[in-house]
């Protein structure tokens, strides 16, 4: 369930990812090249005979080993995924071609900004059928993957059971790139209580469209000299989070009003996203090495 709702969700970070130019993958960005790296880690096959390892433990193995390869030394300064077969980093130009050829990758991708959006809310999830059928979200809980939430806005209030923080340009409330607890997820911006109130908001003769269920609020912008954004690195970050909470809460729904532009291609082209969504929704999570 969690999946195929996800789904729905990354249709415009998918479609704009597969059209994305390097260019303007940050712009004005100069520190070095910023990428998404998929690894070469099977999603459901095993990869040789042997002992079984947990899919967390190969992943970790693979980032270690690609990470010397490269010569990164200080593996801290990358960013790692505990799920996902991806690790992001800023590189320098002239090792692209050697990071594409390495055995270890799949495949390189920009780490682009995204922002804000919002043209569409009831509409989309069939509110009135969902109406209809006196579905109001009970005991269950909607993931909001954007600016993060105001935890005592009226309509909100004792609605946030989880909290994060993934700002690539710390932006976290500890002013650092990770923070984590109810506080992590506090609002940096109002789109994302908006978004929440939609989600799962209720006051008196007033409420969103679960008006019984519970937010976990990821805070994933970061503000710049360039202005607010949210990387591809760290929308990833907060659902590798989200779903290491699959066994804590009924998580069902991830909501990202998110974008980096007009949609110019199939949502399903390969893409951080659709080989995000494909990972969590594949029930062996060991593989034999």
């Amino acid at each position: 369930m969690l999946a195929l709702l996800l789904a729905a969700c990354i249709n415009t970070l998918a479609s704009t990812h597969a059209s994305a130019d390097w260019e303007s993958a940050l712009p004005g960005h100069t520190d070095g090249l910023p990428v998404i790296i998929e690894l070469a880690v099977p999603v459901s096959a095993d990869t040789r005979q042997g002992e079984w390892e947990t899919l967390h433990n190969y992943i970790g193995r693979v980032q270690r080993e690609l990470a010397a390869e490269m010569g990164w030394r200080n593996f801290n300064e990358l960013v790692t995924y505990d799920h996902l077969p991806l690790m992001a980093a800023e590189i320098e130009p002239q090792a692209l071609p050697q990071l594409r050829a390495s055995s270890r990758v799949r495949a390189v991708y920009p780490n682009r900004i995204n922002q804000t959006s919002l043209r569409q809310s009831t509409a989309m999830v069939n509110l009135p059928a969902a109406l209809a059928r006196a579905a109001d979200g009970r005991t269950q809980v909607v993931a909001v993957l954007d600016t993060g939430v105001q935890l005592d806005h009226p309509f909100l209030r004792n609605k946030v059971v989880a909290g994060a923080c993934f700002s690539q340009y710390g932006s976290c409330p500890n002013g650092e790139r990770r923070d984590f607890g109810p506080g992590a997820g506090r609002a940096l911006h109002p789109h994302g209580t908006h978004v929440a109130g939609i989600a799962a908001g209720v006051m008196e003769g007033l409420s969103g469209i679960a008006l019984s269920a519970d937010i976990i609020s990821a805070q994933v912008f970061s503000v710049t000299e360039q202005g607010m954004g949210a990387t591809d690195a760290d929308i990833l970050g907060a659902l590798d989070w989200v779903y290491g909470l699959r066994e804590q809460h009924r998580i069902a729904a991830v909501n990202l009003s998110l974008g980096a532009g007009n949609v110019a291609g199939a949502c399903d082209a390969r893409s951080p996203y659709t080989l995000s969504l494909i990972h969590i929704s594949e029930p062996t999570r060991l593989r034999r090495i």
